[in-house]
């Protein structure tokens, strides 16, 4: 009598051994491709420039003033980085440009703007550090 291809003790092997050849001939055409983008470029004598390395924390606040609906801006900046980085920190409420040096191993608070009706600000940072 013939056997079934279900019943056979080597069809799960073959069920199992038909996906895992299909993914291990297409995952390096498709898998292996990174999603990481380089966010900063090199100037020259080492130094690079560009978005703020990861090892240089940042986060904006606004934080509630005694008046209804006013607010002081703050940014907090921690840089974990063991050498000095320099930004450019452009900010959407005031519009204008601040200059941010922070050294090695440092983490410092700077007003921004104060007594702004903005509760909220998107910055962006173009930075130079030499690592």
């Amino acid at each position: 009598m013939l056997a079934i291809l279900f019943d056979s003790p080597r069809a799960h092997k073959r069920l199992i051994s038909l996906p895992v050849a299909f993914a291990a001939l297409f995952f390096p055409a498709f898998g292996c491709t990174s999603k990481v983008q380089n966010t900063s470029i090199e100037i020259g004598g080492g130094m690079r420039k560009g978005e703020p390395p990861m090892c240089y924390q940042h986060r904006a606040e606004a934080r509630a003033t005694g008046e209804t609906g006013v607010y002081d801006i703050l940014l907090h900046v921690n840089n974990s980085c063991s050498y000095a980085v320099d930004c450019q920190v452009y900010d959407d409420v005031t519009e204008k440009q601040n200059h941010v040096t922070m050294a090695a191993n440092q983490a410092y608070t700077f007003g921004i703007a104060e007594a702004v009706p903005n509760k909220r600000v998107d910055l962006k940072f173009e930075c130079t550090w030499k690592p």
